[in-house]
C-alpha cells in the first residue's frame, strides 16, 4: 500500500500544475530563449519584454519567469517529443505552480506567433494598424490558470489591401504588422518586402506569379513566336493574347516545357509552397484541336483540362518538390466542377468568389440568387474531387466608395469555408484605409483566418472604434450599426463583388439612412475636432457616405435643398480629404484612380440617366457624357439605360455605340416616352455587327421622320462573345442628331 502511495505521489509530482497567474510591473523580467533559438524566437523575447514594458511601465527583479521558444524549462515542461511533433505555427502557453508562464510552439513561426497570441488575446494589445496600436496601461493583470493550444484553421492566410502608410508598400500589409495579426503571406509581389526570418518568413507562393502563373509560365510574347502550338486554336487559327492567353492543354510539348519552367522558378525560390498553374484573365475558349475537345468531351468542363494539365505537371514534380502543392483556378469560365476526374494528392484548387451575392453570407438560406448556388454547386463538389481547396474571396468593391452594407458577414462565410479545406485562405480586400469599413476590416481579417470559431467582431469592432477614433467613436459605430440593421432588415443578396468590379444595390442606402449617416459625421467631425489625427480618419470613414450622395444628386436634389446640403460643399469636402490622403501616403496609382472617378461624377450631376441596374462604378450617366472610353455596364445579360431631357428634343439620327469590338453581335431597341409611362419605338429591334474597320460594334440609326421624346431608353441584350458565349449587356455612348461618325469610332 505504502509502495503504492509513493509511486502515486512521485506521478503525481511529475505532471503540470497551474496556478492563477498575476501579472505586474515586478514580474516576468526574465525571459529565458534556448541556445538554438531561431531568428523568429529572438524576436518573439524581444517584442514580449518590449511589449510589456510598455503596459506595466519598468520591469524589475526577476520574481516570476516567462520561459521561451526551446529554453531548457520548456522542454523539460513539455517534452522534446511533443515539441518536435508541433505544427509550424502550433503554439502552448501554460504557466506552473510558481506562477511561471511558457510559450514555446513549432518552428519557423509557433512561438512567435505564441507571443503575440499572448500579448493581444491576454494582455490586451491590439495591432490595429501600423501607425496605431492600443497599448493598455496596467498595474496589475489577472489572468488565471494558464493552459491554452492553438494552431490555424487554415494554413496559409493571407489579405490585400487595407493600408497605404509609410511602411506600406505596393498596397499590402506592412510585414511586421502582418505578422503581429497571425498572417503569414503579405500578398506583395515577389519583388517587394515580405515577412522577413526574423518575423518568422512566409507561407509563399513561388515565382513567377502567386495567380495567372501559366501566364507567365509560358508567357506568348516569348513562345507564341518560338512556339506557336503551345497557344489554342480559335476559329481555325493558333491565337496569343498575352494575359487572356488560352493554351493547347493537350500538346505534350507544351506540358514538358511548363514543367522545366517551373523547376527553373522553384529553383530560385526553394522555400515556396505553392505554385500557381492557373489561366490568365479575360480568356475567350478552349482550344479547337481534337486533343483539347476530346480532354473537353471527357472532363466535360473546361475546369477538367486545367485539372488534368495540373495533375501531370505535378506527378512529374513531386519527387524534386515533395512539399509544394500545384494549383490551378475554379474561376470564371473554370468555376464549374469538372466530371470524370479527381485532383492528385499535390495538387490544388483556388475557388474564386467571383461574382458572387454576398449582401449576406453565402450559405444564408436568404441567399437564394447566387450565393447558395455558389456552395451547392460549386465549392461542395469541388471538396469531393480536390482535399486542398484555396479560397479567393472578394470582400470590397473598388470600383466605386459604395460601403459594404455588413463587414461582419464574413465571420459566417470563413467558418463554412473552414468546413471544406485547411489550406488557406484569400481575402482580397480594398486600396486604402477609407474603402469600405477600413481599417478595421485588416485587422478583423487576420483574426478570422486564424481562428473564425473564436471571434466575436462586433465587440471587436466596438473597441476598434472607440479607439481608433477617439471621442468620434461611437458616432463611427452607431453609423455601421445602422448599415448592418438596414440591409439585415432588407436581407439583400443582389450585392455582387469581383476583381476590379462590384455592384451594391441604390436602394441599400436610402436617403432617410444616409441622413442619418449624414447626422453621425457631423457629430463625430465634432467630436473630434481638437484631434487632427482622429479628425482625418472621422473624414475618411465617411467618404463611402459623401460618394452616396453625390452618387444620388439628381434623384435626392430637392430633398437634399430641405435638408440645406449643398452638393458643392460634399464634393469639395470629399475631394480635399482624397487629394490630403494622396499627398500624406503618395498612392498616385490608386487615390488618382478615386480622385477622378469622383470628379467625374461631379462633372456628370446635371445628366439625369438611370437604369434597369448596373455594375461597379459605370453608371448610366457614363453612357451620356462623350467619352468613347468610359461606359455604362448592366452587370446582366439584359439591362436597359435611359436619359431624360429637361424639354423633350426632337431627334432625327442616333449613333449608339454598344459594346468592344471583341463582341460578334448585339441586340438592342431604342424606345421613347413623354411621360415616362407610355413608352413607343423609336429604333425597333434590331441587330448590329461589327466590321472590320470598326473600333466599337456600334449602330448608326437615321429615322424614318423626327420623333420628339422627353425619356430616351436603350435595351441590350444578346450580347454574343466568340464560341456563342453571352456577355453583359454594356451602352459606351449614345450620340443624338450627330452631322459625321464621332471620333474614334472608325480606324484611320
Amino acid at each position: 500500500m505504502k509502495k503504492i502511495l509513493i509511486l502515486c505521489f512521485l506521478f503525481a509530482a511529475a505532471l503540470p500544475v497551474w496556478a492563477n497567474v498575476v501579472m505586474h510591473g515586478n514580474y516576468y523580467a526574465h525571459h529565458q530563449l534556448g541556445e538554438d533559438a531561431t531568428p523568429a524566437e529572438k524576436t518573439a523575447r524581444e517584442e514580449l519584454l518590449s511589449h510589456l514594458r510598455l503596459v506595466f511601465g519598468r520591469i524589475t527583479g526577476p520574481e516570476k519567469n516567462i520561459y521561451i521558444g526551446r529554453s531548457p524549462h520548456c522542454i523539460r515542461r513539455f517534452g522534446k517529443k511533443r515539441l518536435d511533433a508541433l505544427g509550424e505555427e502550433e503554439f502552448l502557453i501554460e504557466s506552473d505552480n510558481k506562477g511561471n508562464i511558457y510559450i514555446t510552439g513549432g518552428r519557423p513561426r509557433g512561438t512567435l506567433y505564441g507571443v503575440y497570441y499572448f500579448l493581444d488575446r491576454l494582455v490586451g494589445i491590439r495591432w490595429y494598424t501600423p501607425d496605431f496600436t492600443y497599448i493598455p496601461k496596467l498595474k496589475k493583470l489577472e489572468l488565471g490558470t494558464l493552459k491554452i493550444h492553438e494552431k490555424p484553421k487554415f494554413v496559409y492566410r493571407c489579405t490585400s489591401g487595407g493600408f497605404v502608410p509609410h511602411r506600406y508598400s505596393g498596397h499590402r500589409p506592412d510585414p511586421r504588422w502582418a505578422a503581429r495579426n497571425l498572417y503569414n503571406n503579405t500578398n506583395a509581389a515577389h519583388h517587394r518586402q515580405h515577412v522577413s526570418d526574423e518575423f518568422g518568413g512566409e507561407y509563399l507562393w513561388s515565382l513567377p506569379l502567386r495567380c495567372h502563373g501559366m501566364i507567365e509560365l509560358i508567357p506568348s510574347k516569348i513562345y507564341f513566336k518560338t512556339n506557336p502550338e503551345f497557344f489554342a486554336i480559335h476559329k481555325g487559327k493558333r491565337v496569343g493574347r498575352g494575359v487572356a492567353s488560352d493554351y493547347c492543354l493537350s500538346n505534350p510539348a507544351l506540358l514538358e516545357e511548363t514543367v522545366k519552367r517551373i523547376r527553373y522558378f522553384m529553383k530560385k525560390m526553394p522555400g515556396a509552397r505553392m505554385v500557381s498553374v492557373q489561366e490568365g484573365d479575360y480568356t475567350v475558349a478552349p482550344c479547337e484541336c481534337k486533343g483539347c475537345q476530346a480532354l473537353l468531351k471527357k472532363y466535360v468542363n473546361e475546369s477538367g483540362m486545367w485539372l488534368d494539365f495540373t495533375n501531370r505537371v505535378a506527378e512529374k514534380l513531386e519527387k524534386e518538390f515533395p512539399d509544394v502543392i500545384f494549383v490551378t483556378f475554379a474561376y470564371d469560365r473554370t468555376q464549374k466542377p469538372p466530371q470524370n476526374i479527381k485532383a492528385r494528392h499535390n495538387v490544388g484548387v483556388q475557388i474564386c468568389a467571383w461574382g458572387i451575392s454576398r449582401g449576406v453570407p453565402y450559405d444564408d438560406p436568404r441567399n437564394t440568387y447566387r450565393g447558395k448556388k455558389f456552395v451547392d454547386n460549386v465549392i461542395k463538389p469541388w471538396s469531393r474531387i480536390c482535399k486542398n481547396l484555396v479560397f479567393w474571396d472578394y470582400i470590397f468593391s473598388p470600383g466605386h466608395f459604395s460601403q459594404d452594407p455588413n463587414p461582419m458577414i464574413q465571420v459566417q462565410n470563413m467558418q463554412m469555408f473552414s468546413r471544406y479545406t485547411k489550406l488557406g485562405v484569400f481575402n482580397e480586400n480594398g486600396l486604402g484605409e477609407f474603402l469600405n469599413g477600413q481599417p478595421f476590416k485588416s485587422f478583423l481579417m487576420g483574426r478570422l483566418e486564424w481562428n473564425p470559431f473564436n471571434v466575436d467582431a462586433v465587440a471587436e469592432h466596438k473597441l476598434f472604434c472607440d479607439r481608433y477614433y477617439g471621442k468620434g467613436g461611437k458616432y463611427i459605430f452607431e453609423y455601421w450599426k445602422n448599415l448592418r440593421d438596414v440591409n439585415e432588415k432588407q436581407g439583400f443578396c443582389n450585392i455582387l463583388l469581383g476583381g476590379t468590379i462590384g455592384k451594391i444595390p441604390a436602394e441599400f442606402e436610402s436617403f432617410e439612412t444616409t441622413m442619418k449617416s449624414y447626422q453621425l459625421y457631423l457629430k463625430a467631425l465634432n467630436a473630434t475636432k481638437d484631434s487632427k489625427i482622429e479628425n482625418a480618419r472621422v473624414r475618411n470613414a465617411f467618404i463611402g457616405m459623401q460618394y452616396h450622395i453625390l452618387l444620388n444628386y439628381k434623384k435626392w436634389k430637392k430633398d437634399l435643398q430641405t435638408h440645406n446640403i449643398n452638393i458643392d460643399d460634399v464634393y469639395q469636402a470629399l475631394i480635399k480629404r482624397l487629394e490630403e490622403i494622396d499627398a500624406e501616403v503618395g498612392t498616385a496609382d490608386s487615390t488618382e484612380r478615386f480622385i477622378g472617378s469622383v470628379k467625374k461624377l461631379y462633372s456628370m450631376r446635371n445628366i439625369n440617366a438611370s437604369a434597369s441596374n448596373y455594375y461597379g462604378n459605370s453608371i448610366p450617366e457614363r453612357a451620356y457624357d462623350g467619352n468613347l472610353k468610359t461606359y455604362y455596364h448592366g452587370g446582366v445579360q439584359r439591362s436597359w439605360c435611359q436619359r431624360e431631357f429637361d424639354n423633350p428634343v426632337e431627334i432625327k439620327r442616333l449613333i449608339t455605340v454598344l459594346a468592344g469590338k471583341n463582341n460578334l453581335s448585339c441586340t438592342y431597341k431604342i424606345t421613347g416616352s413623354l411621360d415616362g409611362k407610355t413608352w413607343f419605338d423609336v429604333v425597333k429591334e434590331s441587330k448590329a455587327v461589327p466590321k472590320d474597320s470598326h473600333n466599337y460594334l456600334f449602330a448608326d440609326d437615321t429615322l424614318p421622320k423626327p420623333v420628339k421624346v422627353k425619356f430616351l431608353r436603350t435595351t441590350v441584350w444578346k450580347v454574343i462573345l466568340p464560341q456563342n458565349r453571352i456577355n453583359d449587356a454594356t451602352l459606351h455612348e449614345q450620340f443624338i442628331n450627330p452631322t459625321e461618325l464621332p471620333k474614334g469610332l472608325i480606324r484611320k
